[in-house]
This record gives structure tokens, C-alpha cells and sequence, in this order.
């Protein structure tokens, strides 16, 4: 759990390339940027010797792909990679005026996408968040245990138990630790939140915003003409829409309104 999440950037603008891989220092966060390709077959190429164990060939956990490129567009690079190395996720980089090649790269395989220019609190929070699923998932697979999506395993029962309250209670305006503690557990706060936070290795703070962006996304997912403000209501913002889109686009990089764009059929 503690290997470096390797990262490769394939995008046919030299900047946008060097850019991304120099931008940021990713070893601090246990990322190292393996491969930075000009086109889809130099970044196929890379991840067929990495996959026969070739010397100087690391294997790859995530691409970061531009959706125009020529020879191969990066929409094909995401679908073939989605199939032929399924443990790689992929995020699209794209322009605003490129919703529907974004679209289509989610339909594809694509795990996420970042709109240019891209700040680099955006492309940390997003790398970061892949990183954090695959930490995830790799522990579901060594316990044997399942999880629902956004949670971990071997929590204590009073853990427990906080979880399935914010699973309840979702849409609740006042949900905090302190509601927590003083309606539903009637234990110390401080104490709850040590313990959370000892578990899952996140404030609860972090967590419940992290949660409340996750469920907004599935219910964009399932009802792209869903109404902002119903996502607000069913994700405990209550009338403050405004609110509710600032968190959204802190945490995704995008407005729930661009998120739609893309989603929407």
C-alpha cells in the first residue's frame, strides 16, 4: 500500500506534457510520473513492454490523456486501454468546448476529466482521488471482504455505526459529528471524531464532503436533467444551491452544470 502510484500523460502539446509532469511535487504525495507520450501508439507501446517487464518499463496505475490527438485519438486510447490493461484507470483532459468527446471518454472507461487549463490543486485532487480508490480496492482484494463505493473495511462498530447514520441522513442540513454526538450516538464529540479519523485516516469533515460529492455525481449520473437544486436538497445543502455548486466545483474541478453537460445524453 505504500508503492508509488505511477502516472503517465499522453498529449500531443509538448507545454501540456512537460507542464503536468514538472508542475507539481508528486513524490511528496507518493506519485511518480513514469512516461510522458506525444500520441496514443508511443503510450500503447509503453504499456505493452511495461506489461512484459521490460527494463525501464514501469507499469502503469493511471493515464491522463488528451482527447485530440492525431494518428489515434485519446477517446480510442481510453477505450483500447480500458480493455486490454483493465487495471489502469484513465482521466480525459479536455477543452470547454469538447463536452462531447469528454462524454464519450466516460462512456468509455474514463474515470474522471479536467478541463484546460488545469490548476494544479485540480490535477492533485483528481490524481490523489484515483490513487485513493486504488488504495481501496487493493485492500478489498486482500481481505476478500466488499465495501460500498467511498468506504473501507475493518471499521469499529462505533465507526460503523457513524457511517450508516450519514448514510441515513444524507440530506439532513444540520448533519455533523456534533448532530451526531448529541441525537443519535450521545458520545463525546472529540472523541468520535479522534476515533473516525484514527479508522478512515480523514477528518469527518472531509469525509462527509467527500460523500455528499459522491452521492451528488451518482445522482447527476443516473438523472442528467435532474435539477441542481434537487441535488442540493438530497445532498444536505437545502436551498443554498450557490453553496452547493462552489463545494462541487472545489472538489471536481468542474460545475455541476458542465458535469451535466457531459453526462447528459
Amino acid at each position: 500500500m505504500n508503492k508509488e502510484y505511477t502516472i503517465m500523460v499522453v498529449d500531443d502539446e509538448k507545454l501540456v506534457r512537460e507542464v503536468i509532469a514538472g508542475a507539481l511535487d508528486w513524490a511528496s504525495y507518493g506519485v511518480k510520473v513514469v512516461k510522458a507520450a506525444a500520441n496514443a501508439p508511443e503510450a500503447l507501446d509503453y504499456l505493452e513492454r511495461a506489461g512484459r517487464n521490460e527494463e525501464g518499463f514501469e507499469n502503469v496505475n493511471l493515464m491522463l490523456a488528451d482527447v485530440r490527438m492525431p494518428v489515434i485519438s485519446g477517446i480510442e486510447l481510453i477505450r483500447r486501454v480500458s480493455r486490454e490493461y483493465p487495471d489502469v484507470r484513465s482521466i480525459v483532459i479536455s477543452g470547454y468546448a469538447e463536452f462531447d468527446y469528454a462524454r464519450e471518454a466516460l462512456r468509455c472507461g474514463a474515470k474522471d476529466y479536467l478541463l484546460k487549463p488545469i490548476s494544479e490543486d485540480t490535477l492533485m485532487e483528481a490524481v490523489l482521488r484515483q490513487k485513493n480508490e486504488r488504495e481501496k480496492e487493493e485492500l478489498l482484494r486482500q481481505t476478500g471482504e466488499s465495501a460500498p463505493a467511498g468506504e473501507s473495511v475493518h471499521f469499529s462498530s462505533t465507526v460503523s455505526r457513524i457511517i450508516s447514520i450519514v448514510n441515513n441522513e444524507i440530506a439532513n442540513e444540520n448533519l455533523s459529528l456534533k448532530w451526531i454526538s448529541a441525537n443519535r450516538m450521545f458520545l463525546n464529540e472529540n472523541y468520535l471524531g479522534k476515533l473516525f479519523q484514527k479508522e478512515t485516516g480523514k477528518k469527518f469533515s472531509t469525509w462527509l464532503l467527500e460523500k455528499r460529492m459522491a452521492t451528488a455525481m451518482a445522482l447527476m449520473a443516473e438523472n442528467p436533467d435532474i435539477q441542481i437544486q434537487q441535488v442540493a436538497d438530497e445532498t444536505g445543502y437545502g436551498n443554498n444551491s450557490q453553496y452547493f455548486s462552489i463545494a462541487f466545483k472545489k472538489y471536481s474541478g468542474k460545475t455541476p452544470s458542465e458535469y451535466k453537460k457531459i453526462l447528459r445524453s
